[in-house]
């Protein structure tokens, strides 16, 4: 399929989220050991494009007790996006507004390149889970409009209920409450893809 960059695209955030395996430092906690030199190597490695350096709370905690959780942010300039994050055993990209397809892949392809280039023993480098995630969204009433409509009219999503529910007017055809999740298998690249909805307010 082309790529097609949507002029009124509702994203809110682009992610791209690698985890590499990490050593078990006993019952409940896991260890890189290489995470410290790492960090630095890498720094160096993004600080020509990725110039605005920041320090997260969770950097303040021992690195044993955040296996997998971001630590350091590296931005294109202070308080903009897009944006690196690194922790111990995790890297994210992440992206909004400004997103396109062609410029976030170059950038996922050269983040990655330079967390292995910036590894001390790269061959210990084991990548244990990539994710791509999309968060859309979109401004929507529920008091006013019906979610399984909206679904229908604009997502081209088709969920329906048989209608004898609805049949005595004691139950309102208009949700109060919607959650939804569905997820299907991908056979190339091997994955899953995820499709969910966040609970009506």
């Amino acid at each position: 399929m082309p790529y097609k960059d949507l002029k009124n695209k509702p994203l809110v955030e682009a992610i791209l989220e690698l985890r590499w395996t990490l050593e078990s430092g006993g019952p409940g906690v896991s260890r890189d050991p290489h995470y410290r030199l790492l960090l630095g190597r890498f720094s160096e490695r993004v600080q020509e494009e990725y110039s605005s350096y920041g320090v997260l709370p969770t950097a303040n905690f021992p690195d044993e007790m955040v296996a997998h959780i971001v630590q350091h942010q590296f931005r294109v300039k202070q308080n903009a996006w897009p944006l690196l994050q690194i922790g111990p055993g995790i890297i994210t990209v992440n992206d909004t507004d400004g997103y396109t397809w062609t410029d976030f892949q170059r950038r996922c392809e050269g983040a990655v390149a330079k967390l292995v280039d910036a590894h001390p023993k790269a061959s210990d480098l084991m990548p244990e889970r990539i994710t791509l995630r999309y968060i859309d969204a979109v401004d929507f009433d529920h008091t006013k409009d019906n979610i399984l409509g909206f679904l229908s009219d604009k997502m081209k999503v088709r969920l329906e209920l048989p209608e004898n529910l609805f049949a005595d007017g004691l139950v309102s055809t208009q949700p109060s409450a919607f959650n939804w999740q569905v997820s299907f298998p991908l056979t190339k690249p091997k994955g899953t893809v995820s499709l969910w909805t966040c609970p009506l307010n």
